[in-house]
């Protein structure tokens, strides 16, 4: 008769088994001599046959017993180990996939809703003095002067005289 063996990392077996059987995609075995193998948990993934769950890099998620992380979409971002995407606040952008973070929108421009892959600029009459805003302001008339600006204006102007 022949000596029992322990199953190495990344392989199981069941009692009487006469061979080990590697882990399936998403799961693992760490030691040796595993009768069983273990689940990855959201955040990571792992290959067939692994000893261990690899975290997700940032700009990527997974859930439950993944093979693989999957990127975020445009209008989306994720730190390291994640279970999903965030999508970019208002004020905010991202028009990469895999994007570990979104970008503010600079001044004169604005991102009214979640998850925009882009800023717009602001109309004509209206104003973002600020980065990361998620409207614009309109030019007001104040102190018997007449204001206006361009579009995708940070300021407004004074009407030149004989204008309003």
């Amino acid at each position: 008769a022949t000596a029992c063996s322990l199953c190495r990392p990344g392989r199981w077996s069941s009692n009487g088994a006469s061979s080990c059987t590697s882990c399936d995609a998403g799961k693992y075995a760490e030691g040796w001599g595993a009768s069983t193998c273990q689940s990855c948990v959201a955040g990571t993934h792992a290959i067939v046959g692994s000893q261990n769950c690899t975290i997700c890099s940032a700009g990527t998620w997974s859930s439950n017993v993944a093979s693989v992380c999957s990127d975020c979409n445009a209008g989306q971002a994720s730190d390291a180990g994640q279970a999903s995407c965030t999508d970019c606040t208002p004020g905010k952008y991202q028009d990469s996939p895999r994007s570990s973070s979104c970008i503010d929108c600079p001044v004169g421009k604005f991102s009214e809703l979640e998850g925009e892959q882009s800023c717009h600029l602001c109309g004509a009459g209206y104003f973002a003095p600020n980065k990361s805003t998620d409207t614009c302001l309109r030019c007001k008339n104040e102190f018997s002067k007449a204001y206006t600006s361009r579009e995708g204006a940070s300021t407004c102007d004074v009407c030149m005289k004989d204008y309003y």
